[in-house]
């Protein structure tokens, strides 16, 4: 939740995020380190612990958005398709949320036999964006950033924007 006095926010949960975005970057910058000096990064194990702390990312900021929305009235799908734009089809936010669905319910569908709408919109979305079925969380972070430097706290100047087209749209909606 934030408070806002005029156009200025205090967010202590964006202040916590960032600082624990911060620590989890330290470990994937160490893990792009060594898969650049791995002659096979995928046998290392290199690949799946960047995916590791991608997911750890993806689901602290999704926690965040859970957060934030709190007492403003606005339902999280509404919220999602606020703030900065990933493509015509997905926002940042409902692509990072997607994300941070499939890190944490992905070991459940193998033993299902049909899955249900949502785990299908969520590995839909996921694969779109990364451009691949292996390291999708990793793959859609890059594809987020459009940029080689895969970072979560690149990501905190987007929350911004996007919470501040949340507090507009609660705004409107009072």
């Amino acid at each position: 939740m934030y408070l806002k006095a005029g156009d200025e926010y205090a967010d202590g949960e964006m202040a916590l995020l960032a600082d624990l975005l911060a620590m989890v970057d330290k470990e994937i910058l160490r893990v792009q380190e060594k898969i650049k000096a791995s002659k096979d990064p995928e046998t290392d194990g290199l690949l799946d612990r960047g995916e590791y702390f991608v997911g750890i990312g993806v689901t602290a900021i999704q926690q965040y958005f859970s957060d934030t929305l709190t007492l403003t009235g606005i339902d999280k799908k509404t919220a999602l398709e606020l703030g900065p734009k990933h493509s015509k089809n997905y926002s940042i936010f409902q692509v990072i949320n997607a994300a941070a669905n499939y890190w944490k319910h992905s070991a459940e569908w193998y033993s299902e036999s049909e899955l249900r709408k949502d785990a299908q919109r969520t590995i839909q979305v996921v694969s779109e964006v990364s451009g691949t079925n292996y390291y999708m969380l990793y793959n859609s972070l890059h594809a987020l950033l459009r940029s080689s430097d895969v970072t979560l706290c690149s990501l905190l100047p987007m929350l911004v924007l996007w919470r501040t087209a949340v507090d507009g749209e609660r705004q409107r909606n009072a």
